[in-house]
């Protein structure tokens, strides 16, 4: 019983950081247009995390490797504006929001074909 609730609690704070991981490039991308598309993200990502908690296998690993995809891409974007920091860079932004997008994106869809090719238990 603990560890189905310890799955959820995960399976949530994972969905959390994601969703607000995705937020990001897509308000830096889209502006206000991403206040329309941000409620359909948010009632996928609550989906997804039902599914995965109540069927597990395939749809609980595409779920947290999904999440973790999009977190890895912010991540490599944050070190990558680190560096830009400290090298007293200047990029141009309209070319960096979309391409932060898109990473993060490929992150997303990586990690989902990744997480739904797994043959494991469930996470």
């Amino acid at each position: 019983m603990w560890r189905r609730a310890f799955r959820i609690a995960i399976y949530a704070v994972v969905g959390w950081l994601g969703l607000n991981a995705l937020a990001i490039p897509l308000f830096g991308y889209l502006n206000f247009g991403a206040a329309l598309i941000f409620p359909l993200v948010f009632v996928l990502t609550v989906i997804g995390a039902v599914r995965a908690v109540t069927a597990g296998g395939r749809w609980a690993w595409a779920y947290v490797l999904g999440n973790i995809g999009v977190l890895a891409a912010t991540c490599v974007v944050f070190v990558a504006g680190l560096v830009e920091l400290s090298a007293h860079w200047q990029v141009d932004t309209e070319v960096t929001r979309p391409l932060y997008l898109a990473l993060v994106l490929v992150g997303l869809v990586v990690g989902v074909v990744v997480g739904a090719r797994m043959r494991r238990p469930a996470p």
